[in-house]
């Protein structure tokens, strides 16, 4: 109850002209990765003995449960409304960029170093229990791996501040840009055998959906909400 009293304090101290739904994606679709990556990790028990497992390898008949939680396109697209709205108060405050960056970085890597440093000492905990190394591992593994988008998304804040000038000047040209990208990194993967070139597409692939964000805080993509059409949608305005 305390908790939640102070979640109801917090929300009244909101401003007004925060956009509550975009906290609201932004929540959600975290804990759906989270959750997601945890329910696929399994132990079983074997002769006394604990033995480590992927649900998905084990009943592969469940695999299309994974597009259930397919949310960082969400997040991405959150990220991108987030960081233009920091950009533009960055802006009207004179703020610079390491400053604006100290800020947003912040935000991301101070609770990920509480999680690993907690995590640190579980991890040491089970050690002096006589926990099996391959259990530690694979725990650590099942605890930590939703953290693995941080760090395309740490590297997308810190071009944020670019790619939002490329935005407003060239508006969806530079989404398409970064689209056809993602799409000529695939042929040259694919087809040409460039494999080098595949881990780019990190880059290409999340910079056109973070670009999205933009679009939306320009009113040039409008994320209609479950109170107005009972499921969230996208629509491109005509008007622009």
């Amino acid at each position: 109850m305390k908790l939640w009293s102070q979640a109801s304090e917090m929300a009244l101290k909101t401003p007004a002209e925060r956009n509550r739904y975009v906290d609201l994606l932004r929540s959600v679709s975290i804990l759906a990765v989270i959750i997601g990556h945890w329910l696929i990790a399994t132990v079983y028990v074997v002769d006394g003995e604990m033995d480590p497992g992927h649900l998905l390898s084990e009943q592969p008949q469940m695999q299309w449960l994974t597009w259930l939680f397919q949310v960082m396109p969400i997040f991405f697209i959150v990220g991108g409304y987030s960081n233009a709205v920091s950009l533009e108060s960055a802006e009207r405050k004179g703020m610079g960029y390491a400053g604006w960056l100290y800020a947003r970085l912040n935000r991301l890597v101070a609770p990920l170093l509480v999680l690993l440093v907690v995590w640190a000492g579980i991890a040491l905990i089970m050690m002096l229990m006589n926990v099996g190394p391959e259990i530690i591992q694979y725990a650590s593994q099942a605890a930590l791996i939703p953290t693995w988008f941080l760090a395309i998304y740490i590297a997308i804040v810190m071009l944020a501040p670019a790619s939002y000038r490329f935005w407003k000047r060239f508006g969806f040209t530079s989404f398409a840009i970064y689209a056809v990208g993602a799409v000529l990194t695939d042929v040259a993967f694919f087809a040409a055998d460039m494999r080098w070139l595949g881990w780019t597409n990190y880059f290409w692939v999340w910079l056109a959906v973070h670009h999205l964000g933009f679009a939306w805080r320009d009113d040039r993509l409008e994320i209609v909400s479950t109170d107005e059409l009972r499921m969230g949608s996208l629509v491109f305005r005509r008007t622009r």
